[in-house]
């Protein structure tokens, strides 16, 4: 399973260890559109993937979580390499969520160019943090009636599949995201109509992590 290749997070869940978690990506990683969700705040105010993940863990392990979360909204990997730079300098979390991918594939971005932005990010990180692991999380698929350039999202699912080993696995929204697109409308599972999930897809994103 996946979780072998986090053994350093795993072996402090398992021994009740505090975590200390980045989430750094867009604004999906920011938590939109949960409708519990910052401004919105709506009922019935479902938090953010992330919260649910991360109090399932704590639940789960008998353990507290702390995190940071630097994530902008519309940003990015070209940002998230810049931002890498700055903001983990003399950090050291346990672990690290990487999530990039909705906007640059709106965007256009070559499949090239995501890589060497991805690995910049991983690359960042561990120089700053060595023992620290990596999740990257594969984003949703966008509204297919959305009228960008591209929808190239799911060509960066091989991309971050080819960098797992060790220390760092991927979490697969975009997979599942598309397997549910077959039967299900676009429109019933996002909170903008254009590329944030609902609730509903708020709280797949957190089953996936859940059960990664």
């Amino acid at each position: 399973q996946k979780s072998d290749n986090l053994p350093k997070t795993m072996e402090k869940l398992e021994s009740g260890e505090d975590l200390d978690v980045v989430v750094f990506g867009d604004s999906i990683c920011c938590g939109a559109n949960a409708s519990g969700y910052g401004t919105l705040n709506v009922a019935p105010y479902c938090p953010n993937w992330f919260d649910i993940t991360f109090e399932y863990l704590e639940s789960q392990y008998n353990v507290d979580i702390t995190y940071e979360n630097p994530s902008i909204g519309g940003m990015m990997s070209d940002w998230g390499v810049t931002k890498a730079a700055e903001f983990f300098e003399g950090k050291t979390p346990d672990l690290v969520i990487v999530g990039f991918g909705m906007n640059d594939g709106a965007a256009g971005v070559s499949c090239d160019t995501y890589q060497a932005n991805i690995e910049s990010i991983i690359e960042t990180i561990k120089e700053n943090s060595p023992d620290c692991e990596i999740i990257l999380i594969s984003t949703m698929l966008q509204n297919p009636d959305w009228p960008t350039p591209t929808q190239v999202q799911a060509d960066y699912l091989p991309i971050l599949n080819s960098l797992e080993g060790e220390g760092c696995v991927v979490a697969d929204v975009t997979s599942v995201h598309s397997y549910i697109m077959q039967r299900k409308r676009y429109v019933d599972m996002t909170g903008n109509h254009v590329n944030h999930p609902n609730d509903y897809l708020v709280r797949l994103y957190a089953q996936i992590m859940i059960e990664l």
